[in-house]
This record gives C-alpha cells, sequence and structure tokens, in this order.
C-alpha cells in the first residue's frame, strides 16, 4: 500500500512510569527521544506552548512498525481523560504471560484481557496471528455515529474495511478500516452506553505517511470536514 499507518500519539503524565510500563510490561524499546523548547506547530503536544519532549516507542524500526508517540509536556503531570480511546489492542505469543507481567508490575488487568496502563489508557491483548510481523493490531475509537465515520474514513480518505481481528469482536457496532491487512488499522465502534464522545485533553492521534498531503487536504476541504493544521513540514 503506498499509505502507511505510522503511530499513534498519547500524551503522558509521568514519562518514568509510562517508561517502566511499555518496557517491562509489554515489552517495547525506545526508538528515538527528542526534546523541545517550545510547542509543535502542529499541536502535536496538545494546545501547551512550552518545552515538551517526544519518545517513539515500539516493537522495531519505524520505517517497517507501528509505533505510538509519547508526548510529555513539562510542568503537567495529568490529564483529564476522555472516552473517545477505547483500548490499543496488541498481539502476543503468550497472552497469560503477558497479563501475569502486568500484574506483577501492580497493573490492574480485567475482563477483556484489558491492562489499565498509566495516564487510563487501556491494552487488550490478543493472541498474534500466524505470520503476522506487526505487534500492533488495532486502535479502538468511539465513534458518535457509525455510518459517518465509516463515509469518512473510507469513502473520504481510502481506507479499506477488515473483519476484525479474532480477540477484537465486539458486541455493539463497529468497523475496522485500514490501508492493508497487515498495517495497524482503526477499529471505530459506536459504544452502546449512551455517552457522548468526549475527547477531554488527553484526546490523541493518528499519524499516516502518504505519497502527497496536499491533494487528501483538498479533497477533505472539498467535502466541507474540518482540517485542523494545513500541510506543513514540520522539523523533525
Amino acid at each position: 500500500a503506498e499509505n502507511r499507518s505510522l503511530h499513534w500519539v498519547l500524551k503522558i503524565g509521568n514519562l518514568k512510569k509510562s517508561m517502566y510500563f511499555y518496557e517491562k510490561v509489554l515489552g517495547m524499546k525506545v526508538l528515538r527521544h527528542e526534546e523541545f523548547s517550545s510547542g509543535c506547530e502542529a499541536t502535536c503536544n496538545g494546545p501547551y506552548a512550552g518545552a515538551w519532549s517526544k519518545t517513539m516507542i515500539g516493537y522495531g524500526p519505524e520505517k517497517e512498525n507501528f509505533a505510538l508517540e509519547l508526548t510529555y509536556n513539562y510542568g503537567i503531570d495529568s490529564y483529564e481523560f476522555g472516552n473517545d480511546l477505547q483500548y490499543i489492542a496488541l498481539g502476543v505469543e503468550d497472552i497469560k504471560a503477558v497479563l501475569n507481567k502486568a500484574e506483577t508490575c501492580g497493573f490492574v488487568v480485567t475482563e477483556g484481557n484489558l491492562i489499565h496502563g498509566p495516564d487510563s489508557y487501556k491494552y487488550k491483548i490478543i493472541q498474534q496471528e500466524a505470520g503476522r510481523t506487526e505487534s500492533f493490531a488495532v486502535v479502538g475509537l468511539r465513534v458518535a455515529d457509525l455510518a459517518k465515520a465509516e463515509d469518512y474514513w473510507v469513502n473520504l480518505l481510502g481506507l479499506q474495511k477488515f473483519d476484525p481481528p479474532a480477540g477484537l469482536e465486539t458486541s455493539d457496532p463497529c468497523v475496522v478500516a485500514g490501508f492493508a491487512s497487515q498495517q495497524v488499522k482503526l477499529q471505530l465502534i459506536q459504544v452502546g452506553d449512551g455517552k457522548a464522545v468526549d475527547h477531554a485533553l488527553s484526546s490523541g492521534r493518528i499519524a499516516f505517511a502518504c505519497p502527497a498531503v496536499p491533494p487528501i487536504y483538498e479533497k477533505v476541504k472539498a467535502a466541507g470536514d474540518t482540517v485542523q493544521t494545513p500541510p506543513l513540514t514540520l522539523p523533525t
């Protein structure tokens, strides 16, 4: 596929605790770390103008693997947590071993193989598919209107629909969308609890690599949808 899912951005309140969790519990490694003296032009670190850092963490080089981008704003040790991010799903060889490791390290594990990590983020552990090299499976997101969400991601942005991976079937209506079967996908879930989508201050974002950004920008603008940041080149 020409387009590729790159990483999901998480705002982190306690970088030391987060690094312990990702490295010791989930077995990830730091891929790169950068420090910035002022806010990101594309609001990568949120609506904050002060110093911040970015730590890319994952299971392999970013050129071939999905990663998490941990943004840490100096002086901010917690964020109001919303309900938009349901979980980040990871495929592993031994589910029980990972869940036991999480509990041994002091993290809560609940029904559905959900590990409750730092900053209220949840990680759903599933059996790794045979032959799959990418450890990340999906990013599960709450949506208010599944039909509208599918129209946006599939019809407008060009992602393909896939069946939910084993272990990620939901009782609520959902659509799994991505650019290719081996890539990390979005699982759009219309959660049936009657609650509105609340991004709060912890809201993250997904990054995609695309051959050309301006045509996508023009297409979204022509459709009347919101573009928060016009195309620009970042110094990172």
